[in-house]
């Protein structure tokens, strides 16, 4: 029952790759392989917009301000806050007031969670604001991959052959990853919690639960030893998917089994690509991704057999998109002096929290 080991090497692999080739094989071979013109939801930067301002918020927020003020008077300041910076950027773009607004309301619950804990100075500090953020990762590894396959077994007492079936390792596909975790936190028994912002339209109730990029994230985190603002090495217990949009958050406790699984589902995925497997995805939704507007993949029919009839489908117009990574790609294109006007309450001087921390990070 020996099976040859096939090996295949993946240069380029993230999570954002990941996802788009869950969503539909055929749809990332014409993406990052085909390299066709995308039709780009008008909608589509927001969530890049949004991960910006969230970014820049645990920047320059001052905690010691906001131990000061409770109520309205806090749910105002962490607004004046958002609308000078979009004064500031001219950022006239409506659809990211519900997600800044939705975002102020979870932020001032958590700040009164802390509170009521007893929570003070440095302590609150070190509860409030992110312990690792937006922080890139990128390694080189193995990944196994397992299939069930078919066998013939001679049984010693009659001679009778049958088939039995084993799971065997049929190929290794060394990939070279990178990945963002758009933040950490840390919890009161010292554990952390990996969160992951949703800012677009897709509502709570459409997700089975904590998504699978978590669970990647966790486990890299922990395998590469990543270590946290205060030197402790990132020990993540709990995933969190936030919908600032929606003031909500589903929330789930890591576990080994959950977590094989889906390294198991991300290794077939990338020995798929690697084979140039790219199966159309159908469903009963014309495409196993269009469901409705906010979801069209931004393929036409002239590119994939499986799309029905143009009618009712959202199209926008056609333009040629950055193949480079979504998570890549972050301004910061504001003067600094404009900053001392947007939040002169924030200690810059040295020694404070981050004071010499890089300008190169790249938020999801």
């Amino acid at each position: 029952m020996d099976v040859e080991v096939e090996r295949f090497e993946l240069e380029h692999a993230s999570v954002s790759r990941l996802n788009q080739f869950y969503r539909c094989p055929y749809l990332f071979k014409l993406f990052y392989i085909d390299e066709v013109p995308t039709a780009v939801h008008p909608l589509a930067k927001i969530g890049k917009k949004s991960h910006n301002y969230i970014y820049l918020y645990y920047r320059y927020i001052n905690p010691a301000k906001l131990e000061e003020i409770d109520g309205v008077e806090l749910y105002e300041y962490i607004l004046r806050f958002f609308e000078k910076y979009l004064i500031i950027r001219e950022d006239r773009n409506m659809e990211i007031i519900p997600v800044i607004q939705g975002f102020t309301d979870l932020e001032c619950e958590r700040i009164s969670s802390l509170k009521d804990k007893g929570y003070k100075g440095e302590e609150f500090a070190k509860y409030y604001l992110p312990v690792l953020r937006e922080h890139k990762i990128e390694f080189e590894t193995d990944l196994p991959v397992f299939e069930t396959r078919e066998f013939e077994k001679t049984v010693k007492k009659t001679g009778e052959v049958k088939m039995v079936k084993r799971r065997v390792q049929v190929a290794v596909v060394h990939v070279t990853f990178r990945m963002i975790v758009d933040a950490v936190f840390l919890n009161d028994d010292g554990s952390h919690v990996v969160i992951d912002w949703k800012t677009g339209y897709r509502k709570p109730s459409m997700y089975a639960g904590v998504n699978r990029q978590l669970y990647i994230y966790a486990h890299y985190l922990r395998v590469q030893e990543v270590k946290d603002r205060f030197g402790n090495v990132i020990d993540p217990k709990l995933l969190m998917v936030v919908f600032p949009r929606y003031t909500e958050a589903i929330f789930k406790e890591r576990s080994d089994r959950s977590e094989k699984i889906v390294l198991t589902y991300m290794a077939k995925a990338f020995y798929q690509i690697a084979k140039g497997e790219f199966p159309r995805k159908p469903s009963m939704f014309k495409c196993g991704w269009i469901k409705d507007e906010d979801d069209q993949c931004g393929y036409f029919k002239e590119y994939c057999e499986e799309w029905a009839k143009d009618e009712g489908i959202f199209r926008v117009e056609e333009v040629e998109e950055d193949r480079e990574e979504e998570d890549d790609e972050f301004e910061e294109d504001w003067d600094s002096e404009d900053w001392e006007e947007v939040e002169p309450d924030r200690d810059f001087s040295e020694g404070s929290w981050d004071s010499t921390e890089e300008d190169d990070m790249e938020p999801v």
